[in-house]
């Protein structure tokens, strides 16, 4: 889970293991009822649907939508995220965070869990 602390972020990677990676970036609304456990079934269900690839470079976008990642290049990737709203905002990834060596510019990270996609089964680990 991140705070926002701007408008314009960048999501860093470095090559990992797999040359992709899934995931869904939701921002957490506490005044409307919708806490962390909602946002993960929320989630579980958004990364079993068609994906939007998004090569480096291109925008990361929150809401209800799977993206995925195309982390084939050398050396670090860097992908725009943009947060139009002031508030928290978690980020469910297929693969851990670590993998990738992941860093957002500008937020403050919260806590950080994972999804991981197996064939017709999505499972928190």
């Amino acid at each position: 889970m991140y705070q926002r602390q701007g408008e314009m972020h960048v999501l860093e990677a470095a090559p990992g293991l797999h040359r992709s990676m899934s995931l869904v970036l939701l921002r957490v609304d506490r005044d409307r009822g919708i806490f962390f456990k909602d946002l993960e079934q929320h989630a579980s269900r958004l990364l079993l649907t068609d994906a939007v690839d998004r090569q480096p470079g291109q925008v990361v976008l929150p809401g209800a939508l799977h993206q995925r990642l195309m982390l084939h290049a050398e050396g670090l990737m860097r992908f725009p995220v943009l947060l139009p709203n002031a508030g928290r905002y978690v980020l469910f990834t297929q693969h851990p965070p670590a993998e990738f060596a992941i860093q957002i510019t500008g937020v403050r990270l919260l806590n950080q869990r994972f999804l991981v996609r197996s064939p017709g089964v999505l499972s928190r680990t």
